[in-house]
């Protein structure tokens, strides 16, 4: 799979007759509308306009990033290395449009506790954990391609866009999890192109499946209660757990939603705006799903709403304005066999709003985000609600360089608790309640100040292509003053996190 990114890459990097159809060159290494435009374009390809001549246009990035701190949550790992690829592509082939874009990427992390997860799902129920921290190695692909077919008229563009996804963890200490997951979905669509607008509707479905598996190398840990940190425990809701099940895990997800597309242009106003929805549903088993006898423990119901929206405005050919708004809703109900009930229910919601004025060489912006979460158990009575708003504030300068650029970025920013509740009876406090819960319940209580300092260097012509960009991205947290002392969880010293990025982005 990986060699076949590599391939489009070439193929991309060798088509080279983009021309200036849809962005001119200095304005896609240097112009922040046109990158977070080109960016819509890459994930809502069902908006491209078809253009009078084939063109085609490719980015490809490789980066590396070091994590590392004690401001996290129970389920983060005190140090982190990522190295990642990543390569998107947009081609138009006589009335064919088409486009892939590929993620592969590699995880290192060290000190992680209270988890023996693969892919780190912050809403979904039934999950293996464990107190013991160890060093775990994750490896992900993900990808997707779709083709359109314009030949038929610009009010009918069928299309069909195809998503894959595999994932899969493991650690070095006892005990030993084994997770691999896979999920295709599959998206038929029809774009339609009515004056200065484009229209897009389609509907998706897919199916995935993940099996965990446990195991000890020492079976003394295996078999022994003499060692409680190294007991593992299914979590089937949000504190109702179970100890030490046998079998391995298996769970099978159900894809099945729509999604909605527009995009306008004229000369002053572009107006780009993708909705979707999707529903998931996961069903939790020992039993293979071929077996006549097929046993569910839990039915998860997954409902999420996804939307975003850009406006960029140019005011002159100097003066830009860029306005994004994201907005994601989840809401999730887990029916549990075992208690023959509904026991789990969880709401999530994220909003994101961001403006940068961009003046020649000059960008400044300002941002918000806010989150609510909210997770109810009914059979543990625990519940934890909580809000939080981010606030940030953009300053970026480019300086000339004889023929190529340095781009600098700073990014200072203050996270605030606007709300963070707890409920849970002390008779039913257990292993997740304290390793978990009461630690996540102290860590949105901190209210972290951080600034983000960036650098890259621009290369306007660079072997042949549209431009690279070398980058080095620092994020710095830290919780001033004394935390607070009425922590339910064990106090730590400092709540400080570095993180850092440095790669190379190719235009192709």
């Amino acid at each position: 799979m990986l060699k076949f990114s590599f391939s489009i890459l070439f193929v991309l990097f060798c088509y080279n007759c983009f021309g200036q159809q849809l962005f001119s060159r200095d304005s896609l290494l240097l112009d922040l509308p046109s990158q977070q435009k080109l960016l819509f374009h890459f994930e809502n390809p069902q908006l491209v306009r078809t253009q009078l001549k084939d063109y085609n246009i490719g980015e490809a990035e490789l980066s590396f990033q070091h994590r590392k701190g004690e401001y996290r949550r129970a389920k983060d790992a005190y140090q982190q290395n990522l190295a990642e690829f990543n390569a998107f592509g947009i081609s138009q082939i006589d009335s064919f449009i088409i486009s892939g874009h590929f993620k592969f990427n590699r995880i290192w992390e060290d000190s992680l506790a209270n988890t023996l997860q693969g892919i780190n799902d912050d809403v979904s129920p039934f999950y293996y954990f464990v107190e013991k921290s160890g060093r775990y190695e994750r490896q992900n692909f993900n990808g997707n391609v779709q083709v359109r077919y314009a030949g038929f008229n610009p009010y009918f563009q069928p299309g069909l866009k195809f998503d894959y996804n595999m994932h899969w963890t493991t650690r070095s200490v006892d005990p030993r999890p084994n997770v691999a997951s896979v999920a295709i979905r599959f998206n038929p669509f029809i774009s339609s192109q009515i004056g200065k607008g484009l229209i897009s509707g389609g509907f998706l479905f897919g199916y995935g499946d993940e099996e965990s598996g446990i195991a000890y190398k020492n079976p003394m840990y295996g078999t022994s209660m003499l060692f409680p940190d190294r007991i593992y425990y299914t979590n089937q809701g949000f504190g109702y757990i179970s100890q030490k099940d046998s079998s391995n895990m298996r769970k099978y997800d159900q894809y099945l939603g729509a999604n909605l597309a527009y995009s306008l242009q004229s000369e002053r106003i572009e107006l780009y705006s993708a909705l979707r929805f999707e529903r998931k549903i996961t069903n939790s088993t020992f039993d293979q799903k071929m077996r006549k006898q097929y046993y569910k423990r839990s039915e998860f119901n997954l409902q999420t709403l996804n939307s975003q929206t850009q406006v960029h405005w140019k005011q002159s050919s100097e003066k830009q304005h860029l306005f994004f708004l994201d907005f994601i809703y989840q809401r999730g109900l887990d029916l549990n066999y075992n208690l023959r009930s509904a026991n789990y229910l969880v709401t999530n919601t994220n909003i994101n709003l961001n403006y940068a004025y961009q003046n020649k060489l000059w960008t400044l912006g300002l941002g918000g985000d806010w989150q609510s979460m909210d997770k109810l158990d009914a059979a543990a009575a625990h519940q934890h609600t909580y809000q939080q708003l981010k606030l940030q504030v953009q300053i970026r300068r480019i300086f000339n360089i004889g023929k190529n650029f340095l781009e600098t970025e700073l990014i200072p920013n203050y996270t605030m608790s606007l709300s963070n509740k707890l409920t849970v009876p002390s008779t039913q406090v257990n292993v997740f309640t304290k390793s978990i819960v009461y630690p996540d319940f102290d860590y949105f209580n901190l209210e972290p100040v951080g600034v983000d300092f960036n650098l890259a260097y621009v290369l306007p012509k660079a072997m042949k292509m549209r431009g690279a960009k070398l980058f080095l991205r620092n994020q710095f947290l830290t919780v001033l003053g004394e935390p607070n002392k009425n922590n339910l969880s064990l106090q730590k010293d400092k709540y400080n996190l570095w993180q850092a990025q440095i790669g190379a982005r190719f235009s192709l």
